[in-house]
């Protein structure tokens, strides 16, 4: 689903049984792979997120087509697809109409946790290879994880792996019993995971030195692949706030 901070450049305009979409949508997850495609369209003439609404796009239909693939640092599958006089039928609304912004903010609420999961994936996938690669790293005096550094930087990886893994799981146990205010955990949970992974790769590429930051090195591809998540569902600036507003005195 495109980000929803710059005017939506796709409008629906509804005909008897169908809508009919033109514009361009950018940002699109698995563009130029998956089936179908859930957009977010200007409805009404209602100004701001009123006018919204949702629907569920056959990748496979006519007017629809892949106008772009966007590369990123880091793998990933983004595209920008554009819209030529689509024809969707009325079913594939998914809510109300107008409903549309309600509905991305809670998909953006319950994908943040996982984002956060995902983090801790790609830190823990560092820190073994930091830790392995420092016990057998032998210097003239034993081997790198004797040196008292290390193992400082190693154990605040641990106590942020730990501390990670715990905030997720709380978000998905509110998610789960749907709590009515699991969104501000959920974006505690992405900020405080993806911020210290950023920190826990950083240190493993500090660790492994000049040897691991060759191109394809593991440390070096978790370096470029853990920097996108710091961004997308929402960036670290954007969870601040949101949590900011959660609280209460």
């Amino acid at each position: 689903m495109a980000r929803i901070s710059r005017p939506v450049a796709l409008r629906a305009e509804r005909r008897g049984e169908y809508y009919v979409l033109n514009g361009t949508k950018t940002w699109i997850s698995n563009a130029d792979i998956a089936d179908f495609a859930v957009v977010l369209a200007r409805t009404g003439a209602a100004a701001g997120p009123l006018g919204l609404s949702v629907f569920v796009v056959d990748a496979r239909s006519e007017g629809v087509r892949l106008s772009e693939t966007i590369s990123t640092m880091a793998p990933r599958s983004f595209g920008s697809l554009t819209f030529e006089d689509c024809v969707v039928p009325a079913s594939r609304l998914v809510g109300k109409l107008g409903q549309g912004f309600q509905i991305a903010v809670e998909v953006l609420e319950r994908y943040r946790m996982t984002v956060g999961a995902a983090a801790i994936g790609f830190a823990r996938r560092a820190r073994s290879a930091a830790l392995k690669w420092a016990r057998s790293r032998q210097l003239l005096t034993g081997t790198v994880w004797d040196m008292q550094l290390t193992k400082s930087k190693l154990a605040d990886s641990e106590v942020a792996l730990t501390a990670a893994a715990l905030l997720v799981g709380q978000a998905a146990w509110e998610i789960d019993l749907q709590f009515r205010d699991f969104g501000k955990h959920s974006s505690i949970a992405k900020l405080f995971a993806t911020e210290q992974a950023q920190q826990i790769v950083d240190d493993a590429v500090q660790i492994v030195g000049a040897a691991r930051v060759v191109k394809d090195a593991v440390p070096e591809r978790l370096y470029r692949q853990i920097r996108s998540l710091r961004i997308y569902e929402g960036t670290s600036e954007v969870q601040r706030l949101i949590i900011a507003n959660h609280l209460r005195a």
